[in-house]
């Protein structure tokens, strides 16, 4: 997953590798920065276009942000450090912001690669950075997150979250978006005329488009959320499961043996989350290590659930691939097929 702008310099050259003569090995992909597999899948180099199975992700790290705006013009700069609040964006700001190369280029690489999610992106109240010795600013974290998210909406692409001691903050920006959300909703629904809503609710739920006259009707939320190595509380995950059913079914929460397995917390909180929207990852960079770190990890979540380590690992292959459904869709058939 390239989470900076020399990452994704490195992901877009696998995307777009292509084997030379006859050779069809097998490949094991990163789905990540830390390079969790994806499994072996054989493509064939005979077929026009052919390339590794990857499903990529592009995003600016919250380690990266403070590198990113540095190259900011000074006047965005300002402007960023004067907004009203965390997630805060004015028009200004955000015109300004989308006008910065680094973000036309994340734009773009999004649209070439419809398979792609945005990610890694996040917020830590913890990480230093190295040469200032001062924590990461929490307030350039939320604009660059709020952008990242909001563009993950507008391409409707899943997000990877890294989120580090930021529950509350976390947890209010996204209850206030549904919140905002809703309150548009019944105010348009209002607006076509029937103040019951039964009928108006049912002609939104099937053609969306009759809401055309509110343009502040917007999905507030990417269409899957994943928290990486996820660290959070079981309150975290009891009150997104609180959310409405539209919403609460969107969170996918992820395990890694480096992160979470000797955390004395991991059991209550695997045990708060539904089985379905449990995931696996590796967050390693040494590929050497990928398949210890993902058995490890399977049999973690065996243990815990009391399955066995054969039917955890199918549980968890089948909830990411619901996770990545979208992006499987857009490979080609030779892939997705695999053997």
């Amino acid at each position: 997953m390239g989470w900076n702008e020399q990452n994704w310099d490195t992901l877009e050259a696998l995307l777009e590798w292509r084997p030379k003569g006859e050779d069809t090995s097998d490949f094991v992909v990163s789905q990540a920065s830390s390079g969790e597999a994806a499994g072996p899948v054989k493509f064939d180099a005979t077929k026009p276009g052919s390339a590794p199975f990857i499903i990529p992700g592009f995003g600016i790290h919250p380690w990266a942000v403070e590198r990113t705006l540095a190259s900011a013009p000074p006047d965005t700069l300002s402007a960023v450090g004067t907004t009203d609040g965390p997630f805060t964006i004015s028009t200004a700001l955000q015109e300004k912001l989308e006008a910065l190369p680094w973000f036309g280029r994340l734009t773009d690489l999004l649209r070439r690669y419809p398979q792609a999610i945005v990610g890694e992106i996040g917020l830590d109240k913890v990480t230093r950075n190295r040469t200032t010795g001062e924590i990461y600013s929490f307030q350039n974290q939320t604009i660059l997150f709020r952008l990242q998210w909001d563009l993950a909406i507008r391409l409707r692409r899943p997000v990877s979250v890294h989120a580090v001691k930021c529950p509350t903050q976390l947890l209010d920006f996204i209850r206030g978006q549904v919140r905002s959300y809703t309150q548009s909703k019944k105010a348009a629904v209002r607006k076509m005329g029937n103040k019951g809503g039964s009928v108006a609710d049912s002609v939104v739920a099937t053609d969306p488009g009759s809401l055309v006259d509110s343009p502040e009707l917007t999905d507030p939320l990417p269409p899957k959320i994943m928290f990486h190595s996820f660290t959070g509380a079981v309150e975290l995950v009891q009150q997104l499961l609180r959310l409405p059913s539209e919403f609460g079914t969107r969170f996918y929460y992820s395990f890694s043996q480096t992160i979470n397995q000797r955390s004395t917390k991991l059991p209550a909180i695997v045990a708060a989350i539904p089985e379905n929207r449990l995931l696996m990852e590796t967050d390693l960079s040494d590929a050497t290590q990928i398949d210890g770190a993902m058995l490890a990890m399977a049999q973690t979540l065996a243990d815990l659930k009391g399955y066995s380590l054969g039917d955890t690992i199918q549980l968890l292959h089948h909830n990411s691939m619901e996770f990545y459904h979208d992006q499987i869709r857009t490979l080609p058939d030779y892939i997705k097929q695999g053997d």
